[in-house]
């Protein structure tokens, strides 16, 4: 039963994103800009709003946006037909994350992962923003970077979730993001081949940002304990200018 009360809320959610995505189409010509830009759009407007008074528990409007967002497809099911590779790239993306998620559910004691549960839950009552700090009592949460949290708030506030719930759906919402607009870069760049496009987006799947080849290039860890082990998996994913003044392989020479 659980499983299908899931499949039931991701049914919803994905209904609910796609007729947004669908109505934006008339001021951007691909889904995969659309959609995100919709979702943003949405969620600012929503964000401003609530700086001057909170909108509560809003559970009781998803009845209306799902009604809205069927009316929308309905209405866009030309242009959504022009559209398909997008949405079958997000669907792709929602469902990986979905599957991920079903099959590890627990938000561990790790990274920041309960400090996301934390920021999310801080946004779920809708009070009048900033919000009470959950994790600091008495205080306000008026710093950090969480409008992302924010945004997955607003979609669990929205289909009545809870706190845990709400961060597995927001993952799933992200993959699917992250698929449709790898797909649209790669099908930008590249041109008329799916089969390379499709190449490009399994590489982003499997290999992340790309520098996974060439690791043992960079460092010269033989043997991995469980510590060398997570910097390996942080310095593949955030290669971004920390990591790199560690690098002590044949590359960083």
């Amino acid at each position: 039963m659980g499983l299908i009360l899931y499949l039931l809320t991701a049914g919803l959610i994905l209904c609910n994103l796609i007729g947004l995505g669908a109505a934006a189409l008339k001021f951007l010509p691909r889904f995969a800009l659309s959609l995100p830009a919709a979702v943003l759009g949405s969620a600012l407007l929503l964000f401003f709003i609530e700086h001057f008074v909170g909108l509560g528990h809003i559970r009781w409007l998803w009845p209306f946006t799902t009604a809205l967002a069927a009316y929308s497809i309905y209405l866009n099911r030309t242009l959504l037909k022009t559209q398909l590779n997008d949405l079958a790239a997000f669907a792709a993306g929602f469902g990986y994350g979905f599957a991920w998620r079903m099959a590890y559910p627990d938000i561990v004691p790790s990274s920041e992962h309960m400090t996301d549960l934390f920021f999310i839950s801080n946004y779920l009552p809708g009070n009048t923003l900033p919000p009470a700090d959950l994790w600091l009592a008495a205080q306000k949460f008026d710093y950090y970077y969480a409008f992302q949290h924010y945004a997955a708030a607003l979609m669990g506030r929205l289909f009545g979730l809870d706190g845990g719930t709400t961060y597995n759906f927001a993952f799933c919402v992200v993959f699917g993001l992250i698929f449709s607009l790898a797909w649209f870069v790669a099908r930008t760049l590249i041109g008329d081949s799916k089969r390379h496009a499709v190449l490009v987006l399994l590489a982003l799947i499997i290999g992340g940002t790309g520098i996974s080849p060439l690791y043992h290039l960079l460092y010269k860890s033989d043997i991995f304990s469980a510590s060398d082990t997570t910097n390996a998996l942080w310095t593949n994913t955030r290669f971004i200018g920390l990591y790199d003044k560690k690098a002590d392989g044949v590359l960083a020479q």
